[in-house]
C-alpha cells in the first residue's frame, strides 16, 4: 500500500468566513477525479480564534496507484468517509 493522497483545505466564504461541512467536503470531491472522490476520508479539522479553520482530507492508495478503502487498523477518532456526515 502506498501512502496515498493528504489534502488540507482553508476555504472561506466571503461572507461568514468559514464554510459549512458539506460544502468543504464538496469542494475537495470536486477537485480529485470522480472515481478518487468515492474513497475520500475527512481526516479532522483545526481551527482556532485567530486563523481560519482548516480541514484536513486522506485519500488511500493501492501499489498501482489507484484509489483504495482505508487500510484495517488505520483508526483515528475524527476520521470518517467523505459520505458520513
Amino acid at each position: 500500500m502506498r501512502d496515498g493522497l493528504r489534502c488540507r483545505a482553508s476555504p472561506t466564504h466571503r461572507q461568514t468566513d468559514v464554510l459549512p461541512s458539506g460544502e468543504c467536503n464538496a469542494w475537495v470531491s470536486e477537485i480529485v477525479a470522480a472515481q478518487w472522490a468515492a474513497h475520500l476520508y475527512r481526516a479532522g479539522t483545526l481551527s482556532g480564534s485567530d486563523r481560519l479553520s482548516t480541514v484536513y482530507y486522506r485519500l488511500f492508495q493501492d501499489e498501482a496507484g489507484e484509489p483504495t478503502v482505508r487500510p484495517e487498523g488505520f483508526d483515528h477518532n475524527q476520521f470518517r468517509h467523505i459520505s458520513e456526515p
